[in-house]
């Protein structure tokens, strides 16, 4: 193909360009996303195992082989099923894997959990990032931020301009859209993936973070999925907890036995009131009192 320097797109991702059913402006800003390779030696990628980071290094894994690599910040924020599944992904990718421990709570600010919690967090998760990158000489340091994040409120993306760190994907114009579709093509089976957002997410604004309970919401939610479930929050005001699943799940949530088997398992957790919020899902529902913008909030 012309108009590729030093690195060349792999055979699979020249199938994905020229299969008939990828609409020509979605076909234009992918070549465009595979051109911000062609001269890139290395790349470290900010890697979570959602949708777009997982797309972002399935394509440096074919642009660059060996010379890129993924990079997983492990901290109380992130779900362990979350975890368990980006690590079995780059395992499958083959790409090298640096697992981090980084903890937001040694941040007495960040702790207190204030409205610019994403962006705190952020710029320590992407500060050892960057310092991952140079230590093992990787050329850049690149995340999954996208098109569609560009025209919301990401209160973590002013962290990711102010450090420099590489968005080849916005650069493209590629939106969530186009990515899903691109994910698909290329059977990543996190094409369909939901969003999950950091356990934080699930406390009100100066609401102490405490490792003890974030690891409650995250075992919570946990007991959810394996019941079935899927895009699902327990939100948490004190003792008691507010489930959040999609609409069409409402009425499930009500049958026996196993709406007595969610309330054992979650007073087992400690929670002294289980309920369940009747408007559903509703990404940054702990938001809603800060702004009118249903696209100003955090999931």
């Amino acid at each position: 193909m012309k108009g590729y320097s030093i690195n060349r797109p792999s055979t699979r991702l020249i199938g994905m360009l020229e299969n008939p059913a990828l609409p020509e402006p979605s076909r234009d800003r992918l070549e465009k996303f595979f051109r911000a390779f062609s001269e890139v030696e290395s790349a470290l990628v900010a890697f979570s195992g959602g949708l777009d980071s997982s797309f972002l290094l399935f394509v440096a894994r074919e642009m660059l082989g060996d010379r890129a690599a993924a990079y997983t910040a492990v901290s109380p924020f992130v779900p362990a099923r979350e975890l368990k599944s980006a690590r079995a992904l780059a395992s499958r990718l083959g790409v090298r894997h640096f697992l981090v421990d980084v903890d937001p709570l040694s941040n007495p600010e960040l702790a207190r959990n204030p409205f610019n919690r994403c962006y705190l967090c952020k710029k320590m998760v992407y500060t050892k990032g960057l310092l991952l990158a140079r230590e093992h000489g990787f050329a850049a340091f690149m995340d999954g931020t996208t098109a569609s994040d560009a025209t919301q409120h990401r209160p973590g993306r002013q962290a990711v301009m102010e450090l420099g760190v590489a968005t080849p994907l916005m650069a493209a114009g590629m939106s969530r859209k186009d990515i899903q579709e691109a994910s698909r093509m290329a059977d990543l089976e996190t094409w369909n993936k939901n969003p999950i957002s950091c356990l934080a997410t699930r406390l009100p604004y100066e609401t102490l973070l405490e490792p003890k309970t974030l690891l409650r919401i995250d075992r919570a939610e946990e007991i959810l999925a394996s019941f079935g479930f899927a895009g699902v929050r327990v939100r948490v005001h004190a003792d008691l907890a507010r489930i959040e699943v999609p609409s069409q799940s409402l009425a499930q949530l009500a049958q026996d036995p196993l709406r007595s088997d969610i309330c054992r398992e979650f007073k087992s957790l400690g929670f002294a009131y289980i309920t369940v919020d009747l408007e559903g899902f509703r990404s940054g529902s702990m938001d809603l009192h800060l702004s009118g913008d249903p696209t100003d909030r955090e999931t």
